[in-house]
């Protein structure tokens, strides 16, 4: 059971829209005939956003509490659900033998919703069980996942509560995304990452490369001589040229690096995943690629060499503007030597 929600949380967290999470959430767990449900909780704290995709994977009737649930409303106050105290404020985890018991008791207000299911001998729900599930990314609670079904024990009270600190971590990452997606993060001339969104976005992928132990390395770049450009042509073509710059290295990177603008003509790839010497030869090769690159002006065709700096996160570093300043100095070296080349921090350390 490990295993497989271990594979299910690593699929979810692959994805980075939340409305998409719930549904490889409950599609996944539907692999190991398990239903689910989320209920996050709305940043006022009175009210849950329920989020269900019921599954009949038991050819259940229509009036079964399973069924019900499509019935509650998108949100539902917090007042109505009678575990919010314990779920919540004490972060208790509960399992029940009894899945009528779980649903009935969690949410009295299936009552006034549709048909009472009856339990019998014969009930689809009457050997299914279920877990209760704070979900803690951090030191807070902002929601609680259910998850039943006929294969489920109180022996596996560990590995669902390991998968759904998980799932809280890969749902905060989320609905960060989500509100920095709503504020200005993003530059106007461009179109890519600001400072501000640059700093939000990697501080989200540093704490995927600790939690993962995976390598992530950052390149920045700054175009030679830039200053020449909008002097000997205008501020407008220096746009021109920022713009052709910035879709050359969107169209010849990853769609999982993330690019931001962080000064005039200065910017930063993050590179997820890769090493030192990947995030060189990304570099080398984004080097020959922008060099070739031409930009169409009034003034005819204009092309623009970069100096770049190469680092990779270690120990030392505790968060992003240290792996930035790794970088910085290797671009230091960059400019200095000559420019129009690559220098990694590897060699000036």
């Amino acid at each position: 059971m490990i295993t497989a929600l271990g594979t299910a949380a690593t699929r979810v967290e692959a994805v980075k829209q939340f409305d998409r999470m719930v549904e490889i959430l409950s599609e996944e767990l539907a692999e190991l005939q398990l239903q689910s449900m989320v209920m996050m909780q709305t940043p006022d704290g009175d009210q849950f956003r329920i989020h269900h995709k019921y599954l009949d994977l038991n050819n259940s009737s229509s009036d079964s509490i399973e069924a019900q649930l499509n019935s509650l409303d998108s949100q539902l106050a917090a007042q109505d659900f009678c575990y919010y105290n314990d779920v919540m404020n004490k972060k208790r985890i509960f399992f029940f033998e009894d899945f009528d018991q779980l649903i009935g008791t969690a949410f009295p207000v299936l009552d006034q919703l549709g048909p009472q299911v009856s339990k019998s001998e014969n009930s689809s729900d009457s050997d299914k069980k279920g877990f209760l599930l704070p979900l803690v990314p951090g030191k807070n609670v902002i929601g609680c996942l259910f998850v039943w079904g006929k294969e489920i024990d109180e022996l596996d009270t560990p590995a669902f509560s390991l998968f759904a600190s998980q799932i809280a971590v890969a749902f905060e990452n989320a609905r960060l995304l989500e509100k920095i997606q709503q504020i200005a993060i993003t530059d106007d001339l461009t179109g890519l990452y600001n400072r501000r969104g640059l700093f939000e976005i990697g501080r989200l992928e540093i704490e995927r490369t600790r939690r993962y132990n995976l390598p992530l390395s950052a390149i920045i770049m700054d175009i030679d001589h830039f200053k020449r450009v909008n002097d000997q042509y205008s501020h407008a073509v220096g746009d021109q040229v920022l713009r052709s710059f910035a879709k050359c290295v969107q169209e010849n990177t990853r769609e999982l690096d993330v690019i931001g603008r962080i000064g005039g003509e200065e910017f930063v790839l993050l590179l997820p995943g890769s090493n030192h010497k990947s995030a060189h030869r990304t570099a080398d090769r984004l080097q020959n690629l922008i060099a070739e690159n031409v930009t169409e002006t009034a003034f005819g065709e204009i092309k623009i060499t970069v100096s770049q700096g190469v680092a990779e996160m270690d120990s030392s570093m505790e968060d992003l503007n240290d792996l930035v300043q790794a970088a910085d100095r290797a671009l230091y070296r960059a400019k200095e030597t000559g420019r129009n080349k690559v220098v990694s921090s590897s060699i000036i350390n």
